[in-house]
C-alpha cells in the first residue's frame, strides 16, 4: 500500500472518530442530564461503545426494512410515524437491556424514555431528506431490475 492511500484512510478514520466523538459527547450531555449515573469513566465509555455499536446496526436494519416493505407496496411511505415509533422504541429497549446488565450504569426509566424520544426524533427527521426507493412494478424499479440483469 502506498503513502497517499494510508494517509487517506488515517484522514477518513480521523473524520468518523471526530464525528463520533461529537454525537457521543451530545448524548452524554443529554443522558446526564436526565439522571446518568456511572461508577467509573471505564463504565462509561463500554456504555457508549455498546449503546453506539449496538444503535447504528439495528438503525440500519430497521431503515431498510421500512425501505422494503416501502418498496413491496406495503407501506405508503418510509418515512412515516411507523418509523419515527420504530426510532423511539428500538432506542428505549436497548438502552434498558444495556442498563439491565451493566450494573455500573443506571438510568432512570423516565430519563431513557425523553432521551429515547429526543433521539429518535432527532434521527427521524434526519431520515425525511432520504430518498424513497422505488415501488414494485414502477417504470424506475424497472430500470434498475434491467441494470441488475445486465450485471450478471
Amino acid at each position: 500500500m502506498n503513502i497517499k492511500k494510508t494517509k487517506t484512510i488515517i484522514l477518513c478514520i480521523a473524520i468518523v472518530t471526530i464525528v463520533a466523538l461529537f454525537f457521543t459527547f451530545f448524548e452524554y450531555i443529554i443522558l446526564k442530564g436526565l439522571g446518568l449515573d456511572y461508577d467509573s469513566i471505564g463504565s462509561l465509555i463500554l456504555f457508549f461503545i455498546l449503546y453506539g455499536g449496538l444503535e447504528v446496526p439495528l438503525n440500519l436494519l430497521l431503515s431498510s426494512l421500512l425501505k422494503a416493505l416501502k418498496s413491496m407496496k406495503i407501506l405508503s411511505s418510509s418515512k412515516g410515524i411507523l418509523a419515527l415509533i420504530l426510532n423511539i422504541t428500538s432506542t428505549f429497549i436497548l438502552i434498558n437491556i444495556i442498563n439491565d446488565f451493566m450494573a455500573s450504569i443506571s438510568v432512570s426509566q423516565l430519563g431513557i424514555l425523553i432521551f429515547s424520544f429526543l433521539t429518535g426524533s432527532i434521527g427521524w427527521l434526519a431520515m425525511q431528506d432520504e430518498k424513497e426507493p422505488p415501488s414494485q412494478g414502477s417504470k424506475e424499479y424497472s430500470e434498475l431490475e434491467e441494470k441488475i440483469k445486465n450485471l450478471k
